[in-house]
């Protein structure tokens, strides 16, 4: 997984402006101009593929609306451990929020 050297894994992120000016329709609400921010896509390992070896899934986006601000976010921070360990099976947590309406 994403090793530091400071107390926050996302000052190792790169953060990348993508989709800058696209339409988007999020809950039926069409935005005319948003951004995309990718700021992590980190996977390691296949556990369907090689459940006896360790695997991991960082994720996280954000997109903003022109006049708005954030409108969606999805983050995932998943960690899968053998079949050996104590306790096997993934652990983690994941968050995806979205924009239901604006002023």
């Amino acid at each position: 997984m994403y090793q530091s050297t400071g107390t926050d894994a996302t000052e190792d992120w790169d953060y990348i402006y993508d989709s800058i000016g696209v339409p988007l329709t999020i809950n039926s609400t069409t935005i005319d101009g948003t951004l995309k921010v990718a700021e992590v896509d980190d996977i390691s390992g296949d556990p369907t593929l090689k459940p006896d070896q360790y695997a991991y899934k960082t994720y996280s986006v954000e997109k903003y609306g022109k006049g708005i601000g954030l409108i969606y976010r999805e983050f995932y921070l998943l960690e899968y451990q053998p079949q050996y360990t104590i306790s096997p099976g993934y652990t983690g947590f994941g968050v995806k929020m979205s924009m239901i309406d604006h002023n």
